[in-house]
């Protein structure tokens, strides 16, 4: 049977005392099979490893600049990282599959700039299996040059199958024509909220 030892420091003076609480419950303390302290209330437990927040946090843009056709839901293709937490998010498939089941903050924000100078009605599209759940609409006349839209949201993944990627869609109401998301201010980033 193991034994519990209480032992004292002969370097100090002053008296370490364990109290129990006001209860009529019986509790059990069970200390674990290893060497270690225990944290304080006040301490910022900076010498742990394995506590604290084991959730994902992700940023991903375009590698290039990306064509989006008249009237065509099109995949953004995030293929460059700027950071990925827990590895999930797959630059060949543009998607993120978190691993652990909560609510997660994501943010898409594309720049869209037009080719011509038309009246067009620019899409931006958050997918979870395929599926639009949110889309944020901009309209613009390309004269005035560039315009970014961005939308964000909390959305609930089980943390196994459930998947996000992002689409563009854009109208041209003049002559149908393509349209250009550039690479450098395209993102799509999350990160976790909180357990379900």
């Amino acid at each position: 049977m193991s034994k519990v030892k209480i032992e004292g420091n002969a370097s100090g003076t002053g008296t370490l005392t364990i109290s129990a609480p006001n209860t009529n419950t019986d509790r059990s303390l069970t200390l674990p099979d290893g060497a270690g302290e225990i944290l304080l209330a006040n301490g910022d437990g900076s010498g742990l490893t394995g506590v604290g927040n084991t959730g994902s946090a992700f940023k991903v843009m375009l590698n290039a600049d990306q064509t989006i056709s008249h009237w065509t839901e099109t995949t953004l293709q995030f293929d460059t990282k700027t950071y990925d937490v827990n590895s999930e998010f797959d630059t060949s498939t543009y998607r993120f599959t978190p691993t652990q089941e909560g609510y997660y903050w994501i943010t898409l924000q594309v720049e869209w700039d037009g080719s011509t100078d038309y009246h067009y009605e620019l899409q931006n599209r958050l997918r979870i299996n395929g599926s639009v759940v949110k889309t944020t609409k901009g309209s613009l006349n390309f004269s005035y040059g560039n315009t970014g839209i961005v939308q964000s949201d909390i959305f609930y993944f089980n943390g196994t199958t459930d998947y996000l990627d992002a689409a563009a869609k854009q109208y041209d109401y003049s002559a149908n024509s393509t349209v250009i998301v550039l690479d450098d201010t395209t993102t799509l980033s999350g990160f976790f909220v909180r357990s379900a």
